[in-house]
């Protein structure tokens, strides 16, 4: 018996950015909440198909084998899925995406949002958009906010059940473009996950984190006005964390003008 289903997502990109983990790292539970846009032309599709006679899941990128460390990202996501699916079989995955991965555009947060929501449905069940953000989150933390499209917050929460991503407000709201400039397609040499892990060493994180409220509060304002107000500034706080940190940031290459996904 063969399970088959096929999502696509976009990735987001953070007007207030969430930069850290708590607790336990497996549940990326975010150290702040964050609110982002959904681009909408770039996109990461996947299908998975679940097989009987897999002794392991499989994974395919662009048409060629993933590397070891986004198979074994994978496989871990896919068990996951398994447990909440009560479903033992292995899986093949094949992801085609339209922009450079890992180079600074929440290439992950795209793939394992479009991941949860096509092994979910292959798997024959459904989920509710909450648990999908939810089940996202384990494989990529602001892969909770791509469930949703158009601008979303990332609620923080204190456990597991309680970190989620809720729509903020619909794309056309205001019609906000994200202007990214292509300049190198390598691979970032510090990957999100181990920056995450990095930004406790800095000694300016818990300033950042204290003043995060309001600057949530005055994000959220100047997307319900249509104005330009709170960005920046989660932008730059964000830098100087990162620059302070035991290791450097990781900065993102761009591609391109994008609007919010519907």
């Amino acid at each position: 018996m063969t399970g088959v289903a096929r999502a696509a997502a976009g990735p987001n990109i953070a007007l207030i950015k969430y930069w850290g983990n708590r607790g336990d790292p497996a549940l990326r539970l975010a150290a702040n909440g964050s609110i982002s846009l959904t681009l909408d032309t770039l996109w990461t599709e996947v299908q998975v198909s679940y097989e009987e006679r897999l002794l392991a899941d499989t994974m395919q990128i662009n048409g060629q084998p993933a590397d070891a460390p986004r198979l074994a990202r994978a496989r871990n996501f896919m068990n996951q899925v398994r447990r909440i699916a009560k479903d033992t079989r292995f899986a093949s995955i094949e992801t085609r995406t339209n922009f450079p991965m890992g180079a600074g555009v929440a290439s992950s947060a795209a793939a394992f949002a479009a991941l949860a929501l096509a092994a979910i449905h292959a798997a024959g069940k459904s989920l509710e958009p909450p648990e999908l953000s939810r089940l996202a989150r384990l494989g990529s933390g602001s892969a909770c906010r791509s469930i949703y499209g158009g601008y979303v917050e990332w609620i923080a929460g204190g456990a597991h059940e309680s970190s989620q991503a809720e729509p903020l407000l619909p794309p056309e709201h205001w019609p906000l473009v994200d202007l990214i400039a292509l300049i190198d397609e390598a691979h970032k040499p510090v990957g999100s996950t181990e920056g995450h892990a990095l930004a406790s060493t800095s000694p300016l994180q818990l300033a950042r984190l204290a003043d995060t409220p309001r600057r949530l509060d005055a994000c959220r304002q100047a997307s319900v006005n249509g104005t330009s107000a709170g960005s920046p500034t989660s932008s730059s706080s964000t830098a100087t964390s990162c620059t302070r940190s035991c290791s450097p940031p990781p900065h993102p290459s761009s591609i391109g003008s994008r609007r919010p996904s519907r």
